[in-house]
């Protein structure tokens, strides 16, 4: 993959819900509003600035998930 594709996070939306199907029987949408900032394709923008090459500069951005991986 490459460009925004790669870091396309969509799959990790559909553990909410399941979790949320799981541990309720409910559906999640049936709780968010239509006006909700977040809901549907109406998700934050992330600039992704670190260098795959250079591990140490996902630091800045990670410190605990680097610590945990790169030491």
């Amino acid at each position: 993959m490459d460009g925004d594709e790669y870091y396309d996070f969509e799959g990790f939306w559909y553990v909410a819900l399941t979790a949320f199907n799981n541990k309720t029987g409910k559906e999640l949408y049936d709780y968010i509003a239509d006006d909700f900032e977040t809901n549907e394709g109406n998700y934050p923008q992330f600039e992704f600035n670190w260098q795959e090459e250079k591990p140490e500069t996902m630091k800045a951005i990670c410190p605990r998930l680097f610590e945990k991986m790169w030491n």
